[in-house]
């Protein structure tokens, strides 16, 4: 099943010309060939519109990279976009990842590239900011016994008790999450993605969480979503994380008081 981001952009032909697909090579591989499905044709052999890169010996060199640059630039023919993979790619290294960086920056709007990796942080910052992130996977990759993802449960359980009134009582809290910042914007997509998948989780007070924010909307669920990423691209002009942090919970109780089964005070 498409997930459910992607599957809004194409309704709303709002399609983004960089993906990072976070999980495991599967999953990630389904959804870009279904995405691409939708996004082309249902009626053609879809692998042999899309070009994939793979790495060879853990290592997505930068010739590689430079060949499928020059593919990018050429126009399609038939359909109204080329598809590109990138798969595993975190293997690649600097120079490789810099030239990427490169292309991305000047991407035609007749091409699209999808990353696949197990842990974006292993990219460019400036990647990751130019590319729509996409989490497929239940708790993967999050480390349950950080002390600073036991800070973030502990803000998001009392976020969820829906009182106002926590973002004056938790600055203290949020202004050690604001020591992590990357860490912390990437465990919140985790959750609201998991959430937004309806994905579980082994992990009991994860889980918990993931089945209160169920109860959302899967509109308000989206709309968080994109406001963790705006504010990790806001990172880059030096905005104040914690006064976003604080926005971001405002939006989360205010989200919260439109759903079912919940009350603000």
């Amino acid at each position: 099943m498409l997930n459910n981001i992607l599957q809004r952009q194409i309704e709303n032909n709002n399609i983004f010309h960089s993906y990072i697909i976070e999980g495991n090579r599967q999953d990630a591989e389904e959804q870009y060939i279904e995405f691409s499905k939708k996004a082309l044709t249902d009626n053609v052999d879809i692998n042999n519109l899309i070009q994939v890169i793979s790495p060879e010996n853990n290592n997505i060199t930068i010739d590689q990279i430079r060949k499928i640059t020059k593919a990018i630039y050429k126009k399609p023919v038939k359909y109204d976009y080329n598809i590109f993979v990138i798969e595993d790619a975190h293997f690649m290294r600097a120079e490789a990842q810099n030239a990427l960086l490169k292309t991305l920056e000047e991407m035609p709007n007749y091409s699209i590239v999808f990353m696949t990796t197990n842990n974006r942080f292993k990219l460019l910052d400036t990647i990751i900011s130019r590319s729509q992130v996409i989490c497929i996977n239940s708790g993967d990759g999050i480390d349950f016994e950080a002390q600073n993802t036991k800070n973030i449960f502990s803000l998001i359980n009392k976020v969820l008790e829906g009182n106002y009134y926590i973002i004056n009582k938790e600055r203290n809290l949020i202004k050690e999450l604001s020591e992590y910042k990357h860490e912390t914007l990437f465990v919140l997509t985790k959750i609201f993605s998991d959430a937004l998948l309806k994905n579980s989780s082994d992990n009991i007070k994860y889980q918990s969480i993931l089945e209160k924010i169920s109860k959302f909307s899967t509109t308000s669920i989206e709309e968080i979503i994109i406001k963790i990423e705006n504010i990790k691209e806001m990172l880059k002009v030096n905005l104040n994380f914690q006064i976003a942090m604080e926005d971001l919970i405002f939006t989360i109780i205010e989200k919260m008081s439109k759903s079912n089964g919940y009350k603000t005070r």
